[in-house]
């Protein structure tokens, strides 16, 4: 269906990095990003990363957001300052699901009722 899109850093003959990365839209998000120990030193992950923002110009251009879905301390960083903010939703469905949910939170006084089978 399109929304994937692989990418590799090829060095001589050898993979030296390669991505998946997912699409939504017009919006292109990190997933998984593996290299080849034998050239970590190099940074073969860093270098991918940042071919590929430069390669957005060109062959990627269809893509308005491009997103790495890290963290502020991860080394990608540095390439990809700018992020979309994330947040963790729970909906709970059921009473024992929203009575839990309540305690965890720390919530107003939960009493504990159990279902009548």
């Amino acid at each position: 269906h399109g929304n994937v899109v692989m990418t590799e850093l090829i060095a001589g003959d050898r993979i030296a990095a390669a991505a998946i990365n997912l699409t939504a839209g017009t919006a292109l998000y990190a997933f998984k990003i593996g290299w080849d120990l034998e050239l970590a030193k190099v940074s073969p992950g860093v270098v991918h990363e940042a071919e590929l923002l430069l390669e957005s110009q060109n062959r990627l251009n269809e893509f308005t957001i491009l997103d790495s879905c890290t963290s502020e301390n991860s080394y990608i960083a540095p390439l990809w300052p700018e992020r979309i903010p994330v947040a963790t939703v729970v909906f709970c469905a059921s009473r024992l699901s929203r009575w839990s949910q309540r305690l965890l939170n720390g919530g107003p006084k939960a009493k504990l009722a159990f279902p009548r089978w």
